[in-house]
């Protein structure tokens, strides 16, 4: 076993951008080009980009994806308007009038949603009388508008199978109360609910609620905001360029370093999150980015524990039962499969892959969350910037200011984010790491993390010996959550060892797992496990929760392993933590394990201390 000193102290200053990334000897395929090289420089921004940046035909009511939550002083709940309305940017929903239904029957091929809005105009905009979209008049009827033909208000139905474009009708109100008495009366057809009971009582042959949330919104805000330019992959999200440019606010240039802003680029890229969703086959039209609330995921997972009971008491496959619960999954959690029979939920690996998409809705809640709380912060720094012109006495006030937005995204992480540049020792220990049992995936960049109170949770388990760095992958959608939050044991995930935190000593192991952008960016990452007393397995264990007595981990024997000979020790806070770098070798044990797992069955024995660009 090799040994190391101790690492040094990371830079406290800004490292240089332009990195190189050279092969280790014996590899002849050139890696990609360097984070900061392959992305668009997003150092600073301004508000007049956005001419440039928002292509004319893009629609104000399309726009909002970044900025989807902006809490403010006197901000005021808002329901996006449908974007298959007709001139969407010309109308708003009025109050909580907002209502998304779907239903689902696997036995009869039927996945259906139905969208109810209450709408009234924002602008000069008139649509003059009922408006009707690849649709019919379903014979509401409605009144007709003012003075000027403006209808003052209207109810939006939009109909369809999930995943298509559907068909849409707007009926005209001569008054709020006529488009509310439609609306009402059309859900409770659709339901078989009145508006506003709680809890909602599903109904055999009816729709569901798709509970999503709303944003809160300071308009005149959020249009400033969304006016930055938004680089590194994430799409700009803008209303109106005149509004934005008449709120009078400055986007600061960013504080962080090139490498580090371009990694939170990666980690809240809202289309990247959406390919996500798309990839579990989710209909990201009537279950928009973020906006799932908490009980309608909890609700999906009611019935995938129902199903997972279905499968421990061996229910025949021609029961009704797996028909009508994966129907009610489907109902609450919206899929888009075109024309294809919606799957059976009646195997162990399709309930487990719902469970684990489930896991990444969260997750990407989480990151939407994030947004919010770095939203937040930007009103909040308006809100006194505007405070404090308005109780000057000197001149005319200074435009307010408000930091990068990715600045405030990175704030909201509340971890300590480090680059570490080439050269530097920590990289060069992960880089070695990282290509001692190569994957697919080639390294790109380096950055150390320290998780805000991570430190003194894992310091629980300072009597506990045997520290190993090891890898971990997943999709790059959880990477803010992971960032935020650490390596979780999530509810109701599971695997070949049980219930656990699942890392490895090979990167190849863990790579298996990894997820990326479309433009083939990922994010792996190392932490440090507090294995201590390992139990050894060879065979799977799906009931695992905790390690055995005596034991505090669990290691799954692999039919190969890295050779310990390779084994590098560094010093980490004091402690030292094996570097397993041996090439992987045969091992002779018999085990149903290709290659070995390190199980964690707490959180607090977890420590994240890297993450990996990886492409």
């Amino acid at each position: 076993m090799a040994t190391s000193d101790a690492l040094p102290d990371r830079p406290t200053s800004s490292p240089p951008d332009g990195l190189t990334t050279s092969l280790p000897d014996g590899l002849t395929t050139s890696p990609p080009d360097v984070l900061t090289a392959s992305l668009p420089d997003c150092s600073t921004t301004a508000l007049p980009d956005v001419l440039d940046a928002v292509p004319s035909d893009v629609p104000a009511a399309v726009a909002l994806n970044i900025l989807s939550a902006v809490p403010a002083t006197e901000a005021a709940v808002v329901h996006p308007v449908d974007a298959a309305c007709p001139d969407a940017a010309g109308k708003a929903v009025v109050g909580e009038w907002s209502a998304v239904l779907n239903y689902t029957d696997v036995s009869a091929n039927s996945n259906k949603y139905y969208r109810l809005q209450v709408l009234r105009p924002v602008s000069d905009a008139a649509d003059g009388g009922a408006a009707e979209v690849d649709g019919v008049d379903e014979g509401d009827g409605g009144d007709g508008g003012d003075s000027s033909g403006h209808p003052p208000f209207w109810t939006l139905k939009h109909w369809g199978r999930v995943g298509e474009k559907g068909r849409t009708l707007l009926v005209p109100a001569a008054n709020e109360a006529t488009a509310v008495s439609v609306f009402t009366r059309k859900y409770r057809e659709m339901t078989g609910n009145a508006w506003g009971e709680a809890p909602l009582v599903p109904k055999a042959g009816k729709y569901a609620l798709v509970e999503v949330e709303a944003w809160d919104v300071d308009g005149e805000l959020r249009e400033a905001l969304a006016a930055a330019r938004f680089c590194g992959g994430v799409r700009v999200a803008a209303a109106a360029a005149e509004a934005a440019a008449a709120a009078d606010v400055d986007v600061l240039p960013s504080e962080l370093d090139g490498p580090t802003l371009q990694l939170m680029a990666l980690l809240f890229d809202d289309d990247m999150m959406r390919d996500a969703m798309a990839a579990y086959d989710v209909d990201v039209e009537r279950m928009p980015l973020g906006m799932l609330s908490p009980a309608q995921v909890a609700r999906g997972a009611a019935a995938l524990v129902e199903l997972r009971g279905h499968l421990s008491a061996g229910t025949p496959r021609d029961s009704p039962e797996w028909g009508r619960l994966t129907s009610r999954f489907y109902t609450v959690i919206p899929h888009a499969f075109g024309r294809r029979v919606p799957p059976l939920l009646h195997t162990a690996e399709r309930v487990q892959a719902k469970f684990d998409l489930l896991a990444v809705l969260t997750d990407i809640e989480t990151a939407q969350a994030l947004s919010a709380t770095a939203e937040a912060a930007a009103a909040a720094a308006v809100a006194a910037s505007r405070a404090a012109a308005a109780a000057s006495t000197a001149g005319a006030p200074p435009r307010p200011t408000v930091p990068h937005p990715l600045d405030l995204k990175y704030a909201s992480l509340r971890a300590a984010i480090t680059h570490l540049p080439p050269g530097h020792p920590e990289r060069s220990v992960v880089r070695r790491y990282f290509y001692a049992t190569p994957g697919p995936f080639h390294l790109v960049d380096v950055f150390g993390v320290e998780r805000e109170g991570e430190a003194a949770r894992y310091a629980a388990h300072d009597a506990v010996g045997h520290r190993r760095l090891v890898w971990h992958g997943s999709h790059l959608a959880v990477g803010a959550a992971i960032t935020a939050s650490g390596l979780r044991i999530m509810p109701h995930s599971g695997g070949r060892v049980g219930r656990g935190i699942y890392t490895a000593t090979e990167n190849s192991l863990s790579a298996a797992y990894v997820r990326g952008a479309t433009d083939g960016y990922a994010l792996m990452y190392l932490a440090e496990g507090a294995f201590g007393v390992t139990h050894t397995i060879t065979a799977d264990d799906l009931t695992l929760r905790a390690p055995p007595p005596g034991a505090d981990s669990v290691v799954a024997a692999g039919v190969t392993a890295p050779s310990p000979e390779g084994d590098v020790t560094v010093t980490l806070d004091g402690r030292k933590v094996v570097v397993p770098m041996g090439p992987s070798t045969p091992t002779g044990v018999a085990s149903a394990f290709a290659q070995p797992e390190w199980l964690l069955y707490q959180e607090s024995q977890a420590r994240l201390r890297y993450l990996v660009v990886v492409r």
